[in-house]
């Protein structure tokens, strides 16, 4: 009885992993945003200064963050257009806010180019990473074969 409980509660939890992710990217966006609001009540200019670029970092990065955090598994189109276009809007915003709150020309391609350029960046060092960490040696020098 116990292990058909466990194993439905590992399905489950498979199944709400890409949402877990999802919520967490988007999370680490909303962190961002209110210490970037708290520091600049407060008058900390160093904390603002990180906070915002904790924003420009999480805006750009979120699809790749929540597909990553969500278990790099095959996602779909829908999904992939749905967090590009969220990360679009908050990149833009975060642009729009440092354009003076004015829309401006170069904000919508400015935000286009800042989602593609840090997506791109978040995947190609997350496989740089994955691979590089792939193989692990024995104690008798023989490479151990990769799992997933």
């Amino acid at each position: 009885m116990e292990a058909v409980t466990r194993r439905a509660l590992q399905l489950n939890f498979a199944r709400l992993r890409p949402l877990l992710g999802s919520t967490a990217a988007v999370g680490a966006f909303a962190f961002a945003f209110a210490l970037h609001m708290a520091a600049g009540a407060a008058g900390l200019d160093w904390l603002f200064a990180a906070a915002v670029g904790l924003i420009y970092l999480s805006a750009a990065s979120l699809p790749a963050v929540a597909w990553m955090l969500g278990g790099r598994r095959r996602r779909s189109p829908v999904w992939w257009v749905l967090h590009t276009g969220l990360a679009l809007v908050f990149a833009g915003g975060a642009l729009w806010a440092s354009a003076g709150r004015e829309l401006e020309w170069w904000v919508p391609p400015g935000a286009a180019s800042l989602v593609a350029a840090g997506t791109l960046s978040a995947v190609l060092l997350a496989g740089f990473a994955r691979r590089s960490g792939a193989e692990a040696t024995r104690r008798d020098g023989r490479r151990t074969p990769r799992h997933r």
